[in-house]
């Protein structure tokens, strides 16, 4: 199983301009990056309301982590950011329809888990966004009890996320995808979550998520095996077929951690990790599986052949992929314990074969997290991910880390960096600061990238934080 993150931080919030492996700012021209913040106080009631947090530490409130991103494919203006609040009580949903200016804040009907009580599902994880061309918004999350026994659920709004009141006939109550089952012939767990809308057909959305089988469904951490499996919704959310397995790995492998990516000719490509059973924090290497119309072709390795993968210079983390013009697909990854610099690869064949790209300019120095990928319809590509180049290399506590984005306008050749927050302490974030940037999420438009960010100890008049460790903002940056 991915390593589950539950913060991500940023504090100095400058747009500082830098040239790929160069200490000083470019000219001014360089585009100006904008920033909004999304998150206000927290919606979680405070204490002495038993859904307050109350551990992890106690009386911690305005905490916010683990951003998804999704931009109107209709619409620029409309975007949606959900994050996780409060140590894992909810996921709230922001919402503008002026471009990041403004933003209404809300918490879907099923995603205020820790209401559910000390013995019900009372913590939530993993959500992720994404808008339809019709403006309907589907959220998808992972939500566990104490035992650890989990659900994937996912609710929609109708009208671009202003209610998640579903429409009539149906129940108000998020859907559940899956749930953890210890019942003969049907024992596994259930993590991570996806959501992709079709950018071409109206009402049509697919979701994903990991169902591990062995030791996992006992809480040990280990699995003997598991891939992931997605529905498909072919009416706006309101019915889902039964979930179909994207692939099955070799003896003693683990599918795991997808995101769904959808080609310029339509096809839905899933870019996943591929690790032992021991789990992904220990191996993980990019593979790729296409949505055909037999049904899902045989999972293919990025560095080439067929599971199980391996990748030069050690695993892969934080796997991700973007679609360009002309069936170009782009997966970018990191593996920060060897080279510490982000990967990429690229395929001009929709996925079948891959050129590695790392190295040929990509961005990043010092140990970074959290890379994403995202390409533009010029072909422009982007990079996000934070990384501690301003760290004392002297100090191994030295927790100095910056957000950045890194475009290419030659095909991933070569990139320019541009710094869109930081410096800042991650060692100031309450708890699983190690995991820093892992859910920052970055998207193209017309305009440019979007990316959406946490921004730590944010107390700073011009910005207009509220009090508490985390805020999540987001970052506009044209071409």
């Amino acid at each position: 199983m991915k390593a589950q993150s539950w913060t991500r931080v940023i504090s100095s919030c400058a747009a500082i301009v830098f040239v790929l492996g160069a200490a000083s700012p470019v000219s001014a021209s360089s585009p100006a990056v904008r920033l909004w913040r999304v998150s206000g106080d927290t919606p979680v009631p405070p204490a002495p309301d038993p859904c307050s947090p109350a551990a992890e530490p106690a009386g911690v409130r305005n905490y916010e982590y683990d951003a998804s991103l999704a931009v109107d494919p209709t619409n620029r203006s409309h975007i949606v950011v959900s994050w996780t609040q409060d140590f894992a009580d909810a996921i709230v949903i922001g919402t503008s329809f002026d471009g990041g200016q403004s933003w209404d804040r809300t918490v879907p009907p099923g995603f205020l888990a820790c209401a559910n009580g000390p013995t019900g599902e009372n913590s939530i994880i993993n959500s992720h966004v994404a808008i339809g061309p019709d403006g309907t918004v589907y959220a998808t999350a992972v939500r566990r009890d104490q035992q650890s026994n989990t659900a994937i659920i996912l609710n929609t709004s109708p009208d671009g996320g202003r209610t998640w009141r579903s429409p009539p006939g149906v129940s108000s109550a998020p859907i559940v995808l899956d749930r953890r089952s210890d019942q003969p012939g049907e024992a596994h767990q259930v993590e991570w979550s996806n959501v992709l809308a079709d950018a071409r057909r109206p009402g049509v959305a697919y979701a994903l998520w990991d169902r591990h089988v062995g030791s996992d469904t006992l809480g040990q951490g280990t699995v003997a095996g598991g891939t992931e499996y997605v529905a498909v919704t072919l009416d706006a959310g309101k019915t889902w077929s039964a979930p179909t397995a994207i692939g099955i790995p070799p003896d003693g492998r683990v599918f795991d951690a997808g995101e769904l990516v959808q080609l310029s000719d339509g096809t839905i490509v899933d870019v996943f990790d591929d690790c032992p059973s021991s789990g992904c924090a220990d191996e993980s290497h990019a593979a790729v599986v296409r949505l055909e119309q037999g049904g899902w072709t045989e999972p293919l390795c990025v560095s080439g052949g067929a599971p199980p993968c391996s990748d030069r210079g050690g695993p892969n983390l934080f796997i991700h992929g973007a679609a360009g013009p002309g069936g170009v697909l782009y997966v970018a990854s990191t593996s920060p314990f060897v080279d510490r610099a982000p990967r990429l690869y690229r395929s001009r064949d929709g996925g079948r074969t891959f050129s590695d790209l790392t190295g040929r300019g990509a961005a990043g120095r010092a140990p970074i997290s959290g890379v994403q990928v995202a390409v533009g319809r010029d072909g422009t590509v982007g990079l996000l991910y934070d990384d501690q180049r301003s760290a004392d290399p002297l100090n191994p506590g030295d927790g100095t880390t910056e957000v950045w984005l890194a475009t290419s306008i030659d095909n991933g050749l070569s990139f320019v960096e541009q710094r869109l927050a930081g410096p800042f302490d991650r060692n100031r974030v309450p708890r699983w600061g190690a995991d820093l940037g892992e859910y920052q999420t970055l998207r193209s438009d017309s305009y440019g990238f979007h990316a959406a960010i946490t921004v730590v100890d944010c107390a700073q008049p011009l910005l207009g934080c509220p009090t508490g460790p985390t805020d999540i903002f987001l970052a506009g940056i044209p071409r």
